[in-house]
């Protein structure tokens, strides 16, 4: 619970870490449970108690009066500033990794959203494609079929407000249907 990790799968003799508890080799124990953690993490006092409470023969192991008067139950324990401190200072740090994966998703859906917006440029600049296809449009909207939203925002542009891909595959089945080819 310490470490936030047992220190072993199950006591059984098949259990490796068990088997090096039981065979009383602590060194080896423990520089496998420090390997990603800062040094001094087990203090000297706790892997005391530790090993004494796990003890496989149980003559050996610690009554709960001993428990409570050992070296590292006695030791000072971080006021509530103190772990006050330490959270805020993990709920800063996950902060500024959460904002940073917010601003790459941003970041890459106006990359997307750009990328599609340029996708049909080289094909603009008909007029009267552009003049059918909104006519079309806007009689497709008046016979009540839920299409996306369109917004003229100049006469060169139309930006869809939902799925920018639908635009794209509406404006090709539209030339299409005007017998107009496209180079994809």
């Amino acid at each position: 619970m310490y470490a936030g990790n047992p220190p072993f799968e199950k006591a059984a003799p098949n259990d490796p870490y068990y088997k090096i508890l039981k065979e009383k080799k602590y060194d080896i124990f423990w520089k496998a449970h420090s390997r990603k953690r800062p040094v001094g993490f087990f203090s000297d006092s706790f892997k005391d108690l530790f090993q004494k409470m796990v003890a496989f023969n149980p003559a050996e192991r610690p009554r709960i009066e001993d428990i409570a008067q050992h070296a590292w139950v006695k030791e000072s324990i971080c006021t509530h500033g103190e772990i006050k401190e330490e959270f805020l200072g993990r709920q800063k740090k996950l902060d500024a990794v959460l904002e940073s994966r917010r601003m790459e998703l941003e970041k890459e859906r106006q990359q997307k959203k750009t990328a599609v917006s340029n996708q049909g440029i080289s094909n603009r600049g008909s007029t009267e494609v552009e003049t059918a296809f909104v006519n079309l449009y806007n009689q497709e909207f008046q016979t009540k079929r839920h299409l996306p939203f369109l917004e003229v925002a100049s006469k060169d542009d139309i930006l869809l407000r939902e799925d920018p891909n639908l635009l794209i595959t509406m404006i090709k089945e539209f030339l299409n249907q005007q017998e107009i080819n496209l180079a994809d």
